[in-house]
């Protein structure tokens, strides 16, 4: 009689099939989270490429090598060939391998308190399969984006689940978008109300010197100057309040700048800036003629304050408002300069031929346009400039890329966000007439911009109005201190 093998009846009695499915169940989780992070998340390739690199150089000239020596775990050292092709296989691969394993973690310990909490928003497919997390990043400082997996639900689902969502997370939803070139729902959110309408009435006068404020997030409020971000371009659908904003920004550098001047242009007959008419220090150009005639000047007034800069040994109007300041003109020509600031309301009609508008007149106010952007900062020449259409065709690319500050609200699609922003944010801005996307540099922000209607730019500047048949009178508002600014052909000149 054979004697049985103790160690193979025990090996035979093993359920394989539970061994093996328990230890799919436990590993699935993980491939899961680690193939979401690279499907999902744009991971950074660039750093995981330049640190791969680096590690095979260090492989190359056997720095690794010399470094296990060191660390006397030179017996680790791989001998076999295949073991040291595999060996090199892991070192190269071992950020990208790092990267995933970060997404894995983080995916894991969030993943079971979001699974209860979806389930508690009723957010379950008829196969009882809850939205998978993928990510949850920030945006800005007080909005983030939670990525999840559809789990086959419309997106009629998430938005009429959105308050029950809400109180779950105990969070505020802006906006859920279905995301289809990735098959995700994007979900944007903060903590914190954003407010959805900011009056700015009260606050105008208070703003301070060189400044105008941007709007509000769920935080804070931000306040932006001119001598920061000397140049701004607000870009935005027709109805959300690109034009507003650019009225509030006149008015309220204005009223806190006396020694400041405008020139403000719109050729659809001067109707968004009508509030600006007959008031002290403010030119309004209604048609292609006038804003030749008068951007014209530009060039004149550039070079009468250089030579007045480099007589005072200035570098740039800062500079020489400190000279002033501190009364050490030293007998030289010292005449206080004041800001000029240009606001185009609609800039690609400014750069479109027509009946009265030649390609060599339009070529000029694109040569002046991108002087002012180049140079103004230096001289106190600032631009703000509005469009519905911010392609090529309609703002010169050189202008553009010398506007340092950005305000952008909805656009129709990708490809206008993109030349906006960088990237298809404006697309997926919430439908409230205000909000916009603030961008300074790389940084991006949602804010609430304010709202300062017609009916109160008309009271706040009612002191300064000019009777159209007269020159106006000391009420009127101090005289602008600056360089003569000639008469223009076109318009009816800068008023003095």
């Amino acid at each position: 009689m054979i004697e049985k093998n103790r160690h193979l009846d025990l090996f035979s009695n093993i359920k394989w099939g539970d061994k093996l499915s328990g230890l799919g169940n436990g590993l699935w989780p993980f491939t899961k989270s680690f193939y979401y992070g690279y499907r999902y998340n744009d991971p950074p390739y660039s750093l995981l490429l330049l640190i791969s690199s680096s590690i095979g150089i260090c492989i190359l000239f056997h720095l690794d090598r010399a470094l296990m020596i060191l660390s006397h775990l030179g017996f680790f050292y791989p001998k076999n060939v295949w073991l040291y092709a595999g060996y090199r296989l892991l070192l190269l691969s071992s950020p990208f391998l790092s990267w995933g394993i970060f997404q894995t973690v983080i995916s894991s310990s969030r993943r079971k308190d979001l699974a209860t909490r979806l389930y508690d928003a009723n957010l379950v497919n008829r196969r009882n399969q809850l939205p998978a997390y993928i990510s949850d990043l920030p945006i800005d400082s007080s909005t983030r984006i939670l990525k999840l997996t559809k789990a086959s639900l419309p997106l009629k689902t998430f938005t009429e689940n959105k308050d029950r969502l809400e109180s779950t997370l105990q969070v505020t939803i802006d906006q859920i978008i279905d995301n289809k070139e990735r098959g995700t729902v994007d979900i944007l959110y903060g903590f914190g109300e954003m407010p959805k309408i900011f009056p700015l009435m009260e606050r105008v006068n208070a703003v301070g010197r060189d400044s105008f404020i941007i709007g509000k997030t769920r935080a804070q409020e931000i306040v932006c100057s001119l001598k920061e971000n000397p140049h701004w371009l607000v870009a935005g659908q027709s109805l959300f309040g690109k034009s507003t904003f650019v009225n509030q920004c006149v008015a309220t550098l204005y009223l806190n700048n006396p020694d400041y001047e405008f020139l403000c242009i719109d050729l659809k007959g001067g109707i968004e800036f009508e509030v600006f008419k007959n008031t002290k220090r403010i030119t309004v150009a209604g048609n292609i003629e006038e804003a030749i005639g008068e951007l014209e000047q530009i060039p004149l007034m550039f070079e009468e304050r250089m030579e007045l800069l480099r007589e005072n040994g200035c570098k740039d109007i800062e500079a020489y408002e400190d000279l002033i300041k501190n009364k050490k003109a030293d007998g030289k020509n010292l005449k206080k300069l004041g800001r000029f600031v240009i606001a185009v309301d609609e800039v690609a009609e400014l750069f479109l031929t027509s009946e009265k508008a030649t390609g060599q007149d339009i070529q000029k106010t694109r040569d002046i346009l991108s002087q002012v952007t180049r140079q103004g900062r230096a001289l106190g020449v600032h631009a703000i400039l509005a469009t519905q259409r911010p392609d090529a065709r309609a703002l010169d690319t050189q202008v553009k890329a010398n506007l340092s500050g950005i305000i952008c609200y909805q656009l129709p699609n990708d490809a206008s966000s993109i030349l906006v922003l960088g990237n298809g944010r404006a697309t997926d801005i919430t439908n409230i007439r205000g909000r916009a996307i603030l961008k300074r540099g790389p940084d991006l922000v949602e804010v609430q911009t304010p709202i300062l209607n017609r009916d109160e730019i008309n009271t706040l500047l009612a002191d300064y109005r000019i009777d159209a048949n007269s020159k106006g009178s000391e009420k009127d508002g101090p005289v602008l201190p600056t360089i003569n600014n000639p008469t223009s052909k076109g318009g009816k000149g800068t008023k003095k």
